[in-house]
């Protein structure tokens, strides 16, 4: 979200429009600012009698707190060759909450582990293999720490 416009900004758009010789389209035009936001901003002081901003609410919470990176941390210690889906499903069972793929991804960030992918390989060194055997040779990723 935008940082929130100045105050002295918001007491003259609003002292404009308060003046009553402009619409509120007429004062948001010539002060650069969208009539949504005249109109809170009118809300605002009518209600708390400033126009000062109000906080902001920050973000959601982690899904996954301190216990929760501890117990994934653990899991890609006893393997680390799962995809996100089954670190998910995992967590479900140990901790008894739903994750998605995007929340086992950000908690992988959180904890300072990369994605470390496989070398894709030919089949006992044979370099005349198909595109297709190939393919079928790539075992997957894992998760390992940031060592650099």
């Amino acid at each position: 979200m935008p940082k929130a416009l100045s105050l002295d900004l918001r007491t003259r758009v609003v002292q404009a429009y308060l003046n009553g010789t402009e619409t509120q389209q007429q004062v948001a035009d010539r002060f650069g600012v969208g009539v949504a936001s005249l109109v809170r901003w009118l809300r605002l002081q009518r209600e708390s009698g400033s126009l000062k901003p109000r906080p902001s609410d920050g973000a959601p919470a982690p899904k996954l707190d301190a216990n929760g990176l501890q117990v994934l941390a653990g899991l890609v210690a006893e393997q680390n060759d799962l995809t996100n889906a089954e670190y998910a499903m995992q967590l479900e069972d140990l901790l008894g909450i739903t994750v998605s793929r995007s929340t086992v991804i950000r908690a992988f960030k959180r904890l300072g582990y990369t994605r470390k992918k496989r070398r894709l390989s030919l089949r006992n060194g044979d370099s005349s293999a198909s595109l297709a055997s190939v393919n079928a040779t790539y075992v997957g990723s894992r998760w390992s720490t940031r060592t650099g």
